[in-house]
């Protein structure tokens, strides 16, 4: 099977510990999914070039939504960074109760329960097409 390479988007000032559990539940999937980077704070010069660059080296952004996201820069940026370079997104719930959609995200996103055992099935069937059916796939969801 062919490795899909993931971004996490996550809300670094009170996400980090989702986004530290989602890495270990993909590395515990016994899956093809690779998490090859994450979120960056937007303090140097050329941040929005290094977080292009990420996002578009990936095959999918997981986007996690705690209850900040709506309003975290990094978050909104990076999924407008996404729609503008063309690497599909899902959107995550991340909390129990509290998630919010960033405001980035386009009202027919879903935001989706967090919940392993179904989180990775969808992504397992667009797994076994590999990395470009698998951006097309996420694309037709959003």
């Amino acid at each position: 099977m062919t490795t899909v390479h993931l971004f996490v988007s996550f809300d670094l000032d009170h996400d980090n510990d989702c986004k530290s559990r989602f890495v270990e539940e993909v590395r515990c999937a016994g899956s093809h999914f690779v998490v090859d980077d994450w979120s960056i704070r937007e303090v140097a010069d050329d941040w929005r070039e290094k977080a292009q660059k990420r996002i578009s080296n990936v095959d999918l952004m997981f986007v996690i939504c705690g209850e900040h996201a709506d309003r975290a820069a990094n978050v909104n940026n990076e999924v407008a960074l996404a729609r503008e370079v063309g690497t599909p997104y899902l959107l995550l719930g991340g909390r129990s109760s509290g998630s919010t959609k960033p405001h980035a995200a386009l009202d027919r996103d879903r935001l989706l329960d967090w919940n392993p055992g179904i989180l990775w099935a969808p992504a397992a069937a667009a797994d076994s097409r590999g990395p470009r059916d698998a951006r097309t796939a996420a694309t037709r969801q959003r």
